[in-house]
């Protein structure tokens, strides 16, 4: 048998697709479009803070991202931040808060 017959394969709309993505059915708006509600995630990373790092902190608020990324910074970063005075480290921090007020 030649590939790619004797096998159906059902086409999905958009409605079943969604449905299996997100696992319920959207809201169907005007003219029939379907929509999905979206939450945009905040997010911030080491590197958008001067730091070599990969790690990039995700949140719903602005305080979700600046918690996970003190926590990470106290946990990988702590040889940095015990090197740093207390001028830079509250430099740092108004950054922090700068960079989070952005988001």
């Amino acid at each position: 048998m030649p590939a790619g017959q004797g096998h159906s394969v059902p086409r999905a709309g958009a409605h079943t697709f969604v449905a299996l993505v997100v696992g319920e059915l959207p809201c169907r708006g005007r003219r029939g479009a379907a929509r999905i509600e979206e939450t945009i995630m905040k997010e911030l990373s080491c590197r958008e803070m001067g730091v070599e790092c990969p790690f990039r902190a995700e949140g719903e608020t602005g305080e979700e991202v600046k918690a996970k990324m003190l926590k990470h910074a106290a946990a990988a970063h702590v040889g940095q931040l015990l090197g740093m005075s207390g001028e830079q480290r509250a430099a740092l921090l108004k950054t922090l808060d700068e960079k989070i007020a952005a988001l």
